[in-house]
């Protein structure tokens, strides 16, 4: 199981420092698998503003990547889900250490998003979706 984790942070993504980081975690297979083609996401991942991504850090090591935008109305209905609320933030994360699969680390940072998104701007939803077989990013995120 490993040691436990007394520290979990969101610090604010820096492409000089954490870009390369996260690359590799998108082509991990346990990553890989439910946010697909790797390069189309590290492209996402460089277009996001500074102020909507951040890296999950545990005891001072990064393990993990969030990233959240508010959907347009646009693409609220282009995705078919136009009877959501226009305030919805779209969240989405990945714990790119395996070795800290399973430990707590996705919901806890889930929640310090969620208080940095209450603080910080005016939404009244938050949403993040996966595949049904994704069972421990359901847990996480009901944990949350």
């Amino acid at each position: 199981m490993g040691k436990v984790i007394e520290l979990i942070q969101l610090d604010t993504f820096d492409c000089n420092r954490h870009a390369e980081k996260v690359r590799v975690w998108l082509s991990r297979p346990h990553v890989n698998r439910w946010w697909g083609d790797g390069r189309q996401a590290m492209e996402h991942v460089l277009k996001c503003p500074p102020e909507s991504h951040a890296i999950i850090v545990a005891d001072g090591t990064p393990l993990g990547y969030l990233c959240w935008q508010k959907l347009s109305p646009a693409g609220l209905r282009d995705s078919g889900l136009s009877d959501l609320p226009q305030e919805l933030v779209d969240i989405d994360i990945l714990i790119g250490e395996p070795r800290m699969l399973g430990r707590g680390v996705g919901s806890k940072a889930l929640m310090l998003l969620l208080e940095k998104l209450r603080r910080s701007s005016s939404f009244s939803h938050a949403g993040l979706g996966t595949s049904v077989s994704n069972l421990p990013a359901i847990k996480a995120f009901r944990k949350a």
